[in-house]
């Protein structure tokens, strides 16, 4: 009996080995078409930057309903509606993702141990596979792509800025703290290429 269950345990561990890497794979295929899309740049820069004091905006703001606590968006029906890309390391997320084929724009959330980000990004095309949703206009505050810096300060304040070439980053600090020991980090981020808004940014974690 021994000699007929070893062979369908190897076939078994080969189908769980080659599901994780086809998994691992599908999520760096992800990550190396959204790393060609301007809300990549946007993430990059909230989560490297995260932890430096920014201005904080005169109202909170969001992308939609978003939460920066773990699995707390799985709910959503933006969520929902996303193709979620897996991996086999962690927590086994790393995005979700759809697309209005309409509007050239984007809803992607990121996901990393315990912090995520919810990006509205334009982009120059759309992967294989990736579903069509309605992807949300502006941020609760009102904040459209396409603005200018000066309309998005005039909604969300000053802000904290950073420029590189064509290239602005206009930052603000939304922080949540529970206790004296516990912060539930938050930001928002908005991305301007030549003057005009290429993509927001909500994140943050504990």
């Amino acid at each position: 009996m021994r000699r007929l269950l070893t062979p369908i345990a190897l076939v078994f561990v080969a189908v769980l080995t080659g599901s994780a890497r086809s998994a691992t794979d599908e999520c760096a295929t992800f990550r190396t078409w959204f790393a060609g899309q301007p809300g990549s740049q946007l993430v990059v820069s909230s989560t490297n930057y995260f932890n430096q004091k920014f201005a904080s905006p005169r109202k909170r703001d969001n992308i939609l309903d978003y939460s920066p606590m773990p699995s707390s968006n799985d709910r959503t029906s933006w969520y929902k509606a996303m193709k979620h890309f897996r991996t086999s390391v962690g927590s086994g997320r790393c995005f979700s993702a759809f697309y209005d084929p309409n509007h050239k724009t984007a809803l992607v959330l990121s996901e990393y141990g315990t912090g995520s980000d919810l990006t509205i990004t334009t982009i120059s095309n759309a992967p294989s596979g990736i579903p069509v949703g309605k992807v949300p206009s502006q941020t609760q505050n009102g904040v459209r792509l396409g603005m200018t810096l000066a309309q998005v300060r005039a909604i969300d304040g000053a802000g904290t800025l950073r420029s590189q070439g064509h290239r602005t980053w206009l930052s603000y600090n939304q922080d949540v703290k529970k206790t004296p020991n516990i912060v539930f980090t938050g930001y928002l981020g908005f991305l301007f290429v030549d003057g005009k808004l290429v993509a927001a940014d909500v994140g943050g974690g504990i």
